[in-house]
């Protein structure tokens, strides 16, 4: 083998991308594990032997047939694959069209440190000071890995598994409509979400999952250094970690063809292949309605943030950002860490929000009804995708909409109601709209509005047997509405007997809205409504232990006649609670 072959020449480090070289050549003789094991690793060395007579008999000797070498000779003599020039950053896809690139040094250094990683006790991904994910300096260097991380990639991996096992990739097709067959294997998931919640976080926390295997990842993504290129992650001949770089979707073809390849994909264009694949994406269907034609491809739904999992993670990684900041920006925006933590301090940005919230309408409302994405520009800075358990669907596979947030619905149904409160009337009495959450926040508004006005209202005992007696309740027109923040508002001076007290906090627990001293009414679309005892005592306790509390669930009249008393044991304090369920007539509105 020639020793001219200069050091900064391109290397070859896996089989597959000389496999590739070997291929267009049409060589058939050698593989290239033979080469490599040769010492043939740059396609300087390569291309110097079949063009040095004094080699070629070194190459017969390995294997290699002599007409295999005089087209290895003729493949290098054609346009563009000619000795190429030392790698370097921004090299075009026409001069880079048969063999990677080494990835650059930071790409490098952060896979290296990935294999050694280690999740700390409170569920910290932390790399060293100064690599970022991806080896982009701009990008994360730790992340918290969230439950539904887990599980999601449980349920993934336990698809892939089969699918690996199997000859050929399954062919039932299923539907967003109908329970997929149970025979199904997906070899393709799409995993969408808000804006904002950790779509890329996700596809993080994969290569390190992926990394403990010491298995081939291909990751194409818009956080790339390069972000229209296709990173190869994976080891050399001495399980070393090696990442190489090509912006030729012909050259990663080798690997996208290998089952045990992961193709990870984060905000860009994608194709069926079969590696196994994970792609993340916002919630923009027209964005990956083809790759979901594939009978092998599904999608699943990351769920906004839980506020405890806000609450863990901010003075690990937010430390600048009070909890009481953070409690106030969860209160108008939800589960969304971009939202209430990395952009907490940006005032322009925290404006943004708020400017959003006028642009949505009943229109757009009734049309998002069973939809993923609202059409409407940043409608999913205040509008969620929340994933729901259905029967027979897989988790994380079926979704609603809900608001943001008490503060984003009461604005948006108050607006709505100065203009169109006999629309909002005739689309609730639609179930399809009535029942769900965006329509159950329109009707607690319509609810509120009324209550403030009093009024007779039919109502019936809940009991075990449901044969609780049915009588009329006249609930007197309240002193104005007063906001309240939390449980320990109830008993301020300020919460006057009388008055309606309005809780403005999504995580407000069992009420939607009192009057003191002893009514307590919880508006709900749902037939599920277990109260929470703990926070139903502490209720109690801040109204000062009154002898008689009424709890009335609101429903509208398809579920009056219905509707049951919670199968929950109830804790000896609840027990002083009656319940009733309050029929809410729409007409009665008018």
């Amino acid at each position: 083998m020639s020793s001219s072959a200069p050091t900064d020449q391109l290397v070859i480090e896996t089989e597959q991308s000389l496999a590739l070289i070997l291929s267009k050549a049409g060589c058939t003789s050698i593989t290239a594990t033979s080469l490599l094991n040769s010492g043939y690793n740059t396609i300087a060395s390569i291309n110097s032997a079949v063009n040095d007579a004094s080699l070629i008999n070194l190459l017969i000797q390995i294997g290699f047939a002599p007409a295999d070498i005089t087209k290895l000779k003729d493949y290098f003599k054609q346009p563009n694959q000619q000795q190429p020039q030392p790698a370097q950053q921004g090299m075009t896809q026409h001069s880079l069209t048969y063999v990677f690139q080494r990835a650059e040094p930071s790409a490098q250094v952060f896979w290296e440190h990935l294999q050694t990683l280690k999740v700390d006790p409170n569920s910290i991904l932390r790399l060293p000071s100064g690599v970022h994910f991806l080896g982009n300096e701009k990008k994360r260097s730790s992340l918290f890995i969230r439950k539904c991380y887990v599980k999601l990639k449980e349920l993934i991996f336990a698809d892939f598994t089969r699918y690996e096992s199997t000859l050929s990739p399954s062919t039932t097709p299923s539907t967003p409509t109908s329970p997929p067959a149970t025979s199904s294997i997906n070899s393709a998931f799409v995993v969408t979400g808000n804006p904002g919640i950790g779509k890329s976080v996700f596809i993080y926390y994969m290569m390190w999952v992926i990394s403990q295997m010491k298995a081939t990842i291909v990751v194409r993504s818009y956080h790339s250094d390069t972000k229209d290129a296709y990173y190869v992650y994976t080891y050399d001949q001495h399980v070393k970690p090696v990442v190489l770089r090509t912006l030729s979707h012909s050259d990663v073809l080798p690997h996208l063809k290998d089952k045990k390849t992961f193709y990870l994909v984060d905000s860009l264009d994608v194709s069926n292949h079969a590696a196994k694949t994970i792609v993340v994406s916002s919630p923009d269907p027209s964005k990956y309605k083809e790759f979901l034609k594939d009978a092998d491809s599904t999608r699943r739904y990351l769920p906004p943030w839980k506020k405890r999992e806000l609450d863990t993670v901010r003075p690990l990684l937010y430390p600048s950002v009070t909890q009481v900041e953070l409690d106030q920006l969860w209160n108008k925006w939800g589960g969304i860490p971009r939202f209430v933590l990395e952009k907490a301090h940006d005032q322009e940005f925290q404006r943004t929000l708020d400017q959003v919230i006028p642009t949505l309408d009943l229109d757009l409302c009734v049309k998002s009804v069973g939809q993923e994405d609202t059409q409407a520009p940043g409608s999913h800075k205040v509008i969620q995708i929340i994933p729901r358990d259905v029967p027979g669907f897989a988790k994380y596979s079926q979704m609603e909409l809900r608001f943001s947030s008490k503060y984003v619905a009461r604005i948006v149904v108050r607006e709505t109601e100065k203009l169109h409160m006999d629309r909002i009337t005739k689309e609730l009495t639609v179930p399809r709209f009535l029942h769900s959450p965006l329509g159950g926040s329109f009707f607690e508004g319509v609810v509120h509005r009324k209550l403030q006005v009093g009024g007779t209202f039919k109502r019936r005992l809940l009991n075990n047997n449901n044969t609780g007696k049915e009588s009329d309740v006249v609930i007197p027109k309240p002193l104005p509405s007063v906001d309240i923040k939390s449980i320990n508002d109830i008993s301020k001076p300020s919460s006057a007997t009388g008055a309606y007290l309005l809780p403005t906090y999504s995580n407000f627990p069992v009420v939607d809205s009192l009057i003191k001293p002893t009514q307590l009414f919880q508006v709900t679309v749902s037939s599920t409504h277990p109260p929470l005892m703990q926070e139903l005592s502490n209720i109690v306790d801040q109204l000062g232990n009154p002898p008689n509390v009424d709890l009335y669930f609101v429903v509208p009249e398809d579920m009056y006649s219905d509707f049951k008393q919670s199968a929950t044991k109830l804790s000896k304090q609840v027990q002083t609670v009656t319940q009733y369920v309050l029929l809410f007539t729409l007409a009665s509105n008018q």
